[in-house]
């Protein structure tokens, strides 16, 4: 048996003031069915502004994966609007068994 959810990936510097806020939403708020973060070592947004591994610095790319039910990743997505760039948002549909 397969259970439809909705998956959303957040793109950030872990620097960013709305980095904390985020993972204080998914965690301890909104209690996601499960989220992940992942820390590039090399990357670059609109801003043109690049963030290297060597630099060592809060900068670096980060993104905050996470899953649950489709409603209520559509509801916490909406939530993040004050939080996050909408453009900085992308959500897909999946399965899990």
């Amino acid at each position: 048996m397969s259970t439809e959810i909705k998956i959303a990936r957040v793109y950030l510097r872990e620097g960013d003031a709305s980095f904390k806020e985020l993972i204080h939403l998914l965690k301890e708020v909104e209690k996601v069915r499960g989220f992940t973060l992942f820390r590039g070592f090399d990357g670059m947004g609109a801003s043109g502004q690049a963030g290297h591994l060597a630099d060592l610095s809060l900068q670096m790319p980060t993104v905050v994966e996470f899953f649950d039910h489709p409603d209520r990743v559509d509801a916490i997505i909406e939530a993040c609007k004050g939080i996050v760039k909408a453009n900085h948002v992308i959500s897909w549909f999946g399965e899990m068994s």
